[in-house]
């Protein structure tokens, strides 16, 4: 039986639920043609328009926001090298039309798309801990153009890490037939070593290294937000004591001048004194963390969203690589598929759903509105980032 590549991430017949001599139904073709040309549409659509309000809005032109950047372009790949081949293949069964230079290309960006798009994910959690658990080495180490070096180094090292596949595949001729197909060009045992690194360096090592960072963070930041209440609360009982003993200054004649000229007031009417410190600037300290907080669980999200997508994919190929009858439905393969695609499209909708921020520039550059930037936010030399969210 001639087992064709399906063109996306571990293509084999052998690792993937799609029994090559089996016709697809036609409601199965109905399915899957629409369901992926939406997710088409909006991974392409939703991408584009991330990079084009990021490049355009001062704001988001900070490290954090640039390895979301690098996320869009990664998903993009993936949407117009993946999908639109996975929709002619449902209708094209065993039918190659790009030959050997279409082969290796093809299967080659779908490697690095995906994979650069998880190196993005990964170093992003990392700026993240830096900015919220260590802000002194992060105003140090993470400006915006030392991102987007780290950046160019992540992708090229992707690049390297996945042109093997330039090789490794091959446009095979069916016998009996003007036809070919992509293809495998080596036996099924050298590709398990591929495919098990990467799972181990682009599934399981990122997932558990984000765990391990959002964890640290929420504590941070939560034990933070807990201590700026103590603040606050201590502030209010200093300020209640203060207007209480200014009420009683006609029976007793302070030692000391109630209001200092630095903004606190000292009493010290019967022995007693209260350090008395303006809320505004603890209030606004607390607003920023929860910000920060908001920001962490978008990203967070993000990752969420990328484990449980690859999860029945992975699960499924790595039991189909040791099983003695490996298990194949064309459903269940679309279903893994499609949370794949899904992946690749969905994160510039999650961005909208849990950050005003991005509502708010995709809302002015959807509706052709200028983007007004107060210079006090603006970062001075256009390198470093003057607020970390």
């Amino acid at each position: 039986m001639e087992k064709n590549m399906d063109m996306f991430s571990n293509f084999s017949a052998d690792v993937l639920p799609f029994v090559e001599s089996v016709d697809l139904t036609l409601s199965f073709r109905i399915t899957a043609t629409v369901l992926h040309s939406a997710i088409f549409l909006l991974g392409v659509s939703g991408n584009t328009l991330l990079v084009v309000v990021a490049h355009r809005s001062m704001f988001l032109k900070q490290p954090m926001y640039t390895y979301l950047v690098s996320m869009a372009y990664a998903d993009l790949l993936v949407c117009l090298t993946a999908i639109p081949e996975a929709i002619v293949s449902y209708h094209f069964r065993n039918h190659w039309f790009l030959g050997q230079v279409g082969c290796s290309i093809f299967v080659f960006l779908n490697f690095f798309g995906i994979n650069a798009g998880v190196a993005s994910m990964t170093m992003m959690s990392f700026e993240r801990y830096l900015a919220i658990c260590r802000p002194l080495l992060a105003r140090k180490m993470c400006t915006v153009e030392r991102t987007r070096k780290i950046i160019i180094c992540l992708w090229i090292a992707t690049a390297v890490y996945c042109s093997p596949w330039l090789g490794l595949t091959k446009a095979k001729a069916i016998e009996g037939t003007d036809w070919e197909v992509c293809d495998f060009r080596l036996t099924q045992a050298y590709y398990i070593l591929i495919f098990g690194a990467d799972l181990l360096l682009f599934y399981c090592t990122p997932l558990l290294a984000a765990v391990i960072i959002y964890v640290r963070i929420h504590e941070t930041l939560r034990k933070r937000e807990a201590a700026i209440d103590v603040l606050i609360s201590t502030a209010e009982d200093c300020k209640l004591s203060r207007e209480s003993a200014m009420r009683n200054k006609d029976e007793q004649e302070p030692s000391k001048p109630l209001l200092s000229d630095s903004g606190s007031a000292v009493i010290n009417g019967n022995g007693y004194s209260c350090a008395f410190n303006r809320t505004e600037s603890v209030l606004t300290q607390r607003k920023q963390i929860r910000a920060r907080i908001q920001v962490v669980r978008m990203l967070f999200a993000t990752v969420l969203v990328f484990a449980i997508a690859w999860l029945p994919y992975r699960g499924l190929l790595w039991y189909n690589t040791f099983a003695a009858t490996p298990w194949l439905n064309e459903w269940y393969s679309l279903f893994a598929k499609t949370l794949i695609y899904l992946n690749s499209a969905i994160n510039p909708v999650l961005y909208n759903i849990m950050s005003a921020r991005f509502r708010r520039a995709f809302y002015r550059i959807i509706t052709c509105k200028k983007v007004r930037q107060s210079p006090k936010k603006a970062s001075g030399d256009g390198t470093r980032s003057t607020l970390y969210v």
